[in-house]
């Protein structure tokens, strides 16, 4: 079972990026991150979505750099939980889990905490 995005989809203020990646049309989600990435955007939401659609393309590399672009939303949860996902996908698999969890706990009930329950089921 795979990570369902559309729990982190913002419906009423979501970027393109986001919606495609919430219905798994990673393909032309990763063509927008390349357009962002030419145009050079601030859009701390787009460092976060292109990130994801990247981590789930199997593209390390380019995802791993939004992440360290999107560091100034270090505090939201969002960030925490790609910040899981980017150790899980590097192998550090305990400390990944450490954060999914501290995540749930501090969000049970939430979308942000279900997601972190949805990773950890992937893991």
């Amino acid at each position: 079972m795979r990570f369902s995005f559309a729990l982190l989809v913002n419906s009423f203020a979501a970027s393109p990026v986001r919606q495609l990646l919430g219905q798994n049309r990673l393909e032309e989600g990763l063509a927008l991150c390349r357009q962002f990435e030419v145009l050079e955007t601030n859009d701390q939401d787009n460092y976060l979505a292109c990130a994801w659609v990247y981590y789930r393309s199997g593209m390390n590399g380019p995802a791993e750099k939004l992440v360290e672009k999107a560091s100034k939303s270090f505090s939201l949860p969002e960030y925490q939980l790609l910040l899981a996902y980017a150790r899980f996908k590097n192998k550090r698999l305990d400390e990944a889990l450490q954060t999914l969890d501290s995540i749930s706990r501090l969000n049970k009930g939430s979308r942000v905490g279900m997601a972190a329950d949805e990773i950890k089921a992937e893991i």
